[in-house]
């Protein structure tokens, strides 16, 4: 009963918290009884409430016990190793096919009770099951497995040769996961967090990178204390294996490069006058002739220095995200991709120039690209020119 239980809600686990449990059923045989018994001696108190409220008070006083070891079980069994494993969501195709194997498998269980297989033949051997609940009995294994494959897609499929950037809409703060071409993946920043705040890094960042099949990170940048950049790494930190781990206090000593990615820490200046985001890390990744500059929430002047005016026949290409403003409310989130020179971006005939995609994962509404044709939706925006610079700059001045 308690797999047909777990079985029956896997695809909802999944979808909405990314997790499988695989040690339900084993817990089970010890929170199972405990429940029953929390759930039967507290009818009873109920009951005895139209009697006596002193038997009624010992008799609640008597479930107690019983909840503390039920959550002493409880926190046993999660402090396994591997009590919970983190999985992407699976998509409408696998949840139909994992709905219609479980239906076919009840169906010819079903049919076999009915029947009353096994049975013994006239010859007094065992009966040989019916061809047609065979089939059912294929066809629900292969529904099945069909299911676990897409499902695991994400997991094991082969890198694609794409730079990605995706800002994920985090409320005020920032998190921009890099999916790099040989399919690693760098955080820079993971949203807020900590007391009393809900915390994007679990809520937010984490479900974004199991859905991706990312179960690993190659490098987490932090680029300031602040709460809306760095609250939620912790959550990062718990649930994720990670290899680097970057802030402005401790930068690599020479760039890092994934594969074809070059990932440039320029080193953060001093605080002046107190602004403390003029000493945030900035982030340059390069890959080919596309550039992209993470640049947190420095001031325009510093910007300035690390972005130098191009030659107008250059082309670039600049995505811009919004923040709260000082007093607290939010500004819309805007997300303009602008080529300089829309003449010199357009893509060569034969481009041979690294494949670039800047995703906002914010509504599509906010997320737009202005060229000569007007504005566009720009949450998967491509260019694939052979020279383009890009750059992704943070504004704002809270602290």
């Amino acid at each position: 009963m308690s797999a047909a239980a777990q079985l029956a809600v896997l695809p909802i686990t999944l979808t909405h918290f990314n997790q499988l449990s695989t040690i339900g059923l084993v817990a089970n045989l010890g929170v199972v009884p405990l429940a029953g018994a929390a759930t039967i001696v507290g009818l009873v108190a109920v009951g005895l409430s139209f009697l006596s409220q002193t038997l009624a008070a010992v008799a609640f006083d008597a479930v107690w016990p019983v909840l503390l070891a039920l959550r002493g079980v409880v926190a046993l069994a999660a402090g396994v190793p591997g009590a919970v494993v983190h999985l992407p969501a699976p998509g409408w195709i696998a949840v139909t096919c994992y709905v219609g194997g479980l239906a076919l498998l009840v169906a010819w269980h079903e049919t076999r009770v009915r029947d009353g297989r096994p049975a013994q033949g006239k010859d007094g051997h065992s009966a040989t099951p019916a061809r047609g609940g065979r089939g059912s009995l294929l066809l629900a294994v292969a529904l099945l497995a069909l299911a676990v494959g897409c499902a695991a897609w994400p997991l094991v499929r082969p890198p694609d040769g794409r730079l990605r950037l995706t800002i994920l809409d985090v409320g005020q703060g920032d998190a921009i996961v890099v999916e790099l071409p040989d399919g690693r993946a760098l955080l820079v920043d993971a949203g807020s967090g900590g007391p009393a705040r809900l915390d994007a890094g679990e809520r937010v960042v984490a479900p974004f990178l199991w859905n991706r099949g990312i179960l690993r990170l190659a490098a987490v940048a932090v680029t300031h204390d602040d709460s809306d950049h760095a609250g939620g790494a912790p959550a990062i930190r718990r649930l994720f294996s990670i290899d680097e781990q970057w802030t402005g206090a401790s930068l690599p000593v020479e760039p890092r490069r994934f594969g074809r990615v070059l990932v440039i820490p320029l080193p953060p200046l001093a605080a002046a006058g107190g602004r403390r985001n003029e000493a945030g890390l900035v982030l340059r990744i390069e890959m080919g002739l596309a550039s992209f500059l993470l640049a947190s929430d420095i001031g325009v002047a510093r910007e300035r220095q690390l972005v130098p005016p191009r030659a107008p026949s250059s082309s670039a290409r600049s995505v811009r995200r919004s923040r709260r403003s000082r007093s607290g409310r939010a500004t819309p989130t805007d997300i303009p991709i602008r080529a300089c020179s829309p003449a010199s971006a357009r893509p060569a005939r034969r481009s041979t120039g690294p494949t670039v995609t800047a995703r906002s994962s914010s509504r599509p509404t906010a997320a737009r690209s202005r060229s000569r044709a007007g504005p566009r939706d720009a949450s998967t925006a491509s260019a694939s020119t052979p020279k383009r610079s890009a750059r992704i700059d943070g504004h704002g001045p809270h602290q």
